[in-house]
């Protein structure tokens, strides 16, 4: 019993890891941290793609917009190779992440929004994901049944906010909103 324990205990745990030359903080109670812990990074192959197109075609100087940034892993990983980052985040818990993640590496070139984006400005239900998976929050209650309601959160018109930043053009968009895809595009 007390080896049951002990492997229950210490199943989930804070670590921090490098990812792409960036220090990232996690638990490896969530999906996309055990990743980064066991594999060095979640969706490798594609922050791979990811930064070799923002370094061969933009030389380092393009504008990354990181919609739905969760804990900041694909903002983080491509800070290096790109001129600047839009990070788009509405939902507290995760955003508190992005924004520890952002300060411990001295990161310039990343601009956090507190909110997510739509085809209008509004403020609308979000359902938070559980804890085992923080990057399935989502706009759409349907999503995922095992959401539950988490307040009223701020969505904005993408064009606008870029418009407002002096954001002219924009090199490459990582998007994984849960099922709000099509109404921020």
């Amino acid at each position: 019993i007390q080896i049951a324990l002990f492997h229950q205990h210490c199943r989930n745990f804070d670590f921090t890891a490098d990812l792409n030359g960036v220090r990232y903080q996690g638990n490896t109670g969530n999906y996309i941290d055990k990743n980064i812990f066991y594999y060095g990074a979640f969706e490798k192959p594609v922050l791979f793609f990811l930064r070799d197109i923002m370094t061969s075609a933009y030389s380092d100087q393009g504008v990354f917009l990181d919609i739905g940034a969760n804990t900041g892993q694909h903002s983080l990983f491509i800070s290096r190779h790109a001129k600047e980052i839009h990070a788009f985040e509405p939902w507290e818990p995760v955003l508190n992440r992005l924004r520890r993640h952002i300060e411990i590496n001295r990161l310039t070139n990343v601009v956090i929004h507190p909110f997510g984006l739509g085809n209008e400005n509004l403020k609308q239900p979000f359902y938070r994901p559980p804890d085992t998976n923080l990057g399935m929050g989502s706009f759409v209650k349907e999503f995922a049944s095992a959401n539950s309601p988490a307040g009223i959160l701020e969505i904005r018109i993408g064009d606008e906010v870029l418009e407002k930043a002096g954001v002219t053009s924009v090199a490459l968009i990582k998007m994984d909103i849960e099922g709000y895809e099509k109404l921020a595009l």
